[in-house]
C-alpha cells in the first residue's frame, strides 16, 4: 500500500513476493520518480537469492528465453522507453517484468548499476532520453552494442529446475503476445 508503506503477504506461497514488494516500498522512498524498468527491474532482482543478498535466477528467465526463441525480446531501448501501463496494465507485462529483471541483474553484474541509479536521480527521467543517455555514459556502449552484450550475457544464466514445470504455459504466452 503506497499510501502508508504497508506489505501483507500470504507466506505459504513463499517470500519472493514479499521480498518484491517490500523493494518497492523502500526504494520509492529513496527515489520517487524512479522509471519503471528500473523499480520494477530492482524489486523483481530480490523475489530469489542464493540464501543472502545475491540475487539467484528465477521462474522470470523462462519468460525471457522464450521471448528471445519466438523472436519477440524487449529491447534496452523499448524497455526503457516503455510507460508505467505497459509494466502494470499490458499483455506484455509479465514479459516486461522479467526483462527488467534481467537487465537489471545484468548492470549490477557489471557493477554499472549503481552508478546508473546514483546518476538517474538527478537527472529529469521522465525523458527516456535522459535515461538512455545515462545508460550509454556510464557503460561506455551505445543501446544497440549494450543489447548484443546483456543477451550474451542472459545465455550464461539458467533457469533453476524447480521452476521448469512452467515452461509450457510461459512459452504458451509468449507465442500468444
Amino acid at each position: 500500500n503506497p499510501i502508508d508503506l504497508s506489505v501483507v503477504c500470504w507466506i505459504e506461497t513463499g517470500t519472493g513476493t514479499l521480498s518484491h514488494e517490500t523493494v518497492h516500498s523502500v526504494i520509492l522512498q529513496d527515489y520517487p520518480d524512479i522509471p519503471g524498468w528500473l523499480n520494477e527491474g530492482f524489486a523483481a532482482m530480490f523475489e530469489e537469492s542464493d540464501g543472502g543478498y545475491e540475487p539467484a535466477d528465477n521462474y522470470r528467465l523462462i519468460y525471457v528465453n522464450e521471448a528471445k526463441k519466438y523472436n519477440k525480446s524487449i529491447s534496452i531501448e523499448g524497455l526503457i522507453t516503455a510507460t508505467r501501463d505497459q509494466f502494470d496494465a499490458s499483455k506484455e507485462t509479465m514479459l516486461y517484468a522479467a526483462t527488467a529483471r534481467y537487465f537489471v541483474m545484468f548492470l549490477r553484474d557489471k557493477k554499472w548499476l549503481p552508478s546508473i541509479y546514483g546518476n538517474l536521480k538527478y537527472y529529469e527521467v521522465s525523458d527516456p532520453t535522459n535515461v538512455g543517455k545515462t545508460i550509454v555514459q556510464v557503460t561506455g556502449y551505445n543501446l544497440t552494442d549494450l543489447n548484443r552484450l546483456f543477451n550474451a550475457w542472459l545465455t550464461d544464466q539458467n533457469v533453476p529446475y524447480k521452476w521448469s514445470s512452467l515452461q509450457p504455459d510461459v512459452e504458451q504466452y509468449i507465442r500468444q503476445l
